[in-house]
């Protein structure tokens, strides 16, 4: 049985330690790495979202401002920070670049 499926790296590396490493596939030709991904040559990523409203207290935007410093600091293999990128998309699935 071959299982195909997409997971992020914190979870390929939980699966590894289950006896099944996960093989890592290549995207339209490129090996997956935090490099390929950070110069934009690894294109199958996405954003985590947060969302807010505008309008918010100062407490509120200080608490905020706190989780976002607290979770790019907790990111562990879960992901990469947005100040590691050398590109971006404007949404989900668009064009990365510069």
């Amino acid at each position: 049985v071959t299982l195909l499926g997409y997971m992020g790296t914190a979870d390929a590396a939980t699966a590894a330690g289950y006896g099944r490493p996960p093989v890592l596939c290549t995207y339209n030709g490129v090996a997956f790495s935090d490099a390929a991904i950070q110069n934009g040559q690894y294109t199958m990523w996405g954003y985590e979202h947060l969302y807010s409203v505008t309008g918010l207290s100062s407490a509120e935007n200080t608490w905020l401002t706190a989780f976002k410093t607290i979770l790019e600091a907790n990111l562990g293999t879960a992901g990469l920070t947005y100040g590691s990128m050398n590109v971006n998309r404007s949404e989900d699935g668009g064009v990365v670049g510069p």
